[in-house]
């Protein structure tokens, strides 16, 4: 076998693992004898048991309760428009670009795979260190974490007292892609005239296309993005030649990562651009979710995108209520979301929480949307609009720690509005700049970020 055709072997095998764990989890039966042949097959046998997965029959279950197509539901009240002043939008928006920055930079340090496939070694972390409870940036203990993830801290200038800017994240990146796909779809070359049309998935891969870097995507994305130059040059995706079946097939060829928690983190931009209406917002993060998830993962998006532009307006509970409002109601994630906000009501132990957390998500990958998602709603409502604990005890979760920070921040930053924050601790230590790493948007002002990103709200919204 030639060295390009093992690497391939390789590389097909874990693809298939993956996807046989995802099928396991969407209640597909009988298929552990596809995880002990896939184990020992070679080249050529892996392709016919990819074949064979691919003709497996969809449980009825399954497109019941997590449809593959999914129309979101219009609110059922009668929705009034929402017309802050400007004053007021402007520390919501900054509230929640705030938010997210400081919730994201907080977990940055511990976002590794040893936190993702075992929390308790970040928690076992932690309490070596004296930093357990997380009070504040974790501090950059390189023996430690050596010691319980087997590598030294891969984020330096996001520990405690290293803090200069906030350094460049996927988090951060896709927050600030989507507002500026939104800003592109804005018309104001008639005088007094504005208009908008809706950014399409097509239109959120030409962005994708012409702006991110070989790094700067991971599992869903990443594969969406190699299907689209294995099914030809994506060039002929900025010419609006694709069809759906061709949408359809890069999102779901050898991607086993469909309901990951990649979709999730992607819902900011749109959340903000639609601060105050969950519908809107939950509208135009489905054209982005459904270019690389689907199901729970194309669900989670919406739901947090929802969510997040509710909780400008909204109280916490009535903008979670409004967002599972948006998504099919026996889907695992709704399900899931729904058990953890009722169990919090009971007022837990943070422990107690992450052993329900663990009882009722535990099967699931450290990174898919289901399990990451009960810990930002449990940290959400565990910390009862407390900001500090909201995003310290989404990242003492583990699993995905820079995303779940950043989403609890991002929720309760545009609740709370900027100057409800603890900005001395949690702010100013960024010196009023983020660093985005990519083509077109390098170092720049926080504050002036949210003093645009409130420009194209009222662009938006006050057409």
């Amino acid at each position: 076998m030639s060295l390009g055709r093992q690497y391939a072997a390789e590389h097909l095998r874990t693809l298939l693992l993956d996807e046989v764990q995802l099928k396991a989890e969407q209640g597909f039966p009988a298929l552990s004898d596809f995880l002990a042949r896939i184990r020992v097959a070679d080249f050529s046998e892996l392709h016919e048991i990819e074949s064979e997965l691919e003709a497996l029959p969809e449980p009825q279950s399954l497109s019941t309760n997590e449809p593959l197509i999914w129309e979101i539901p219009k609110p059922a009240d009668d929705w009034q428009p929402w017309t802050p002043t400007r004053e007021e939008l402007d520390d919501q928006i900054r509230g929640a670009w705030y938010g997210r920055i400081a919730g994201c930079i907080l977990g940055k340090p511990v976002e590794c795979h040893e936190f993702f496939a075992r929390p308790k070694s970040l928690r076992a972390f932690l309490e070596a260190t004296n930093q357990w409870p997380l009070r504040d940036y974790v501090q950059l203990c390189d023996a430690e974490m050596v010691r319980f993830a087997g590598h030294p801290c891969r984020f330096p200038p996001s520990t405690k007292g290293n803090i200069r800017y906030a350094q460049s994240d996927d988090d951060l990146r896709y927050t600030l892609a989507g507002l500026r796909i939104q800003a592109c779809r804005v018309d104001t070359s008639k005088p007094g005239v504005i208009s908008y049309s809706w950014p399409t998935s097509k239109d959120v891969f030409k962005y994708w296309a012409s702006h991110w870097l070989p790094n700067h995507t991971f599992t869903a994305e990443q594969a969406a993005i190699s299907n689209s130059y294995a099914f030809g040059k994506p060039q002929g995706w900025l010419h609006e030649d694709a069809s759906e079946d061709q949408l359809l097939a890069m999102r779901q060829w050898r991607n086993p990562y469909r309901e990951w928690i990649g979709a999730a983190i992607r819902a900011d931009g749109w959340a903000y651009s639609f601060a105050g209406d969950p519908y809107q917002a939950a509208l135009v993060a489905q054209q982005d979710a459904k270019l690389t998830h689907e199901r729970n993962g194309e669900y989670s998006e919406i739901f947090f995108a929802g969510w997040i532009a509710g909780a400008f307006r909204y109280s916490l509970e009535e903008s979670f209520r409004r967002a599972l409002d948006l998504i099919p109601t026996q889907s695992r994630l709704a399900l899931v979301a729904l058990q953890v906000r009722e169990f919090c009501a009971s007022k837990p132990t943070f422990d107690s929480l992450l052993d329900f957390i663990a009882e009722k998500t535990g099967h699931y990958n450290g990174v898919h949307s289901i399990n990451n998602a009960a810990v930002c709603v449990g940290a959400v409502f565990l910390s009862e609009g407390d900001f500090e604990l909201g995003i310290t005890r989404a990242v003492m979760c583990g699993l995905d720690t820079d995303c779940n920070g950043a989403t609890v921040g991002s929720i309760l930053g545009a609740n709370l509005g900027a100057r409800a924050l603890p900005l001395e601790k949690w702010i100013s230590p960024f010196n009023d700049t983020i660093d985005f790493e990519y083509v077109g948007e390098e170092r720049q002002s926080i504050d002036r970020l949210a003093e645009w990103t409130s420009e194209l709200w009222l662009e938006l919204n006050r057409k």
